[in-house]
């Protein structure tokens, strides 16, 4: 009983990863970058992105999507340094210090 309950409760938080699904196994790495994307994970859509190697069918198509990331990223690290320096200013530190922990990832 106990064990059909963990596999219930992980298939439910494992539905909404994109990780998981059968479309992201069998993808190729652009297609995984951009399913990464679409979901938001920016930063792990870069990572994938990069995978690709000069000469690879979808190389140019994983460019222009490092440069929407790019793009994009250096918005939200914008956003992010913006609300960590508030943090700061109201003198929460530690958030002030997760925000611009999150501003760097962004930025890296």
């Amino acid at each position: 009983m106990r064990f059909r309950i963990i596999l219930i409760t992980a298939l439910i938080i494992s539905g909404g990863c994109v990780q998981f699904s059968p479309s992201y196994m069998t993808a190729s790495p652009y297609e995984k970058a951009l399913l990464l994307y679409n979901e938001g994970r920016v930063v792990d859509a870069r990572e994938k992105a990069m995978e690709l190697k000069k000469g690879e069918p979808q190389y140019k198509a994983a460019q222009e999507l490092l440069s929407r990331i790019d793009r994009l990223a250096s918005r939200l690290a914008e956003k992010h340094a913006g609300v960590a320096e508030e943090y700061e200013k109201a003198g929460l530190y530690s958030t002030a210090a997760r925000e611009y922990r999150t501003a760097l990832k962004f930025t890296a």
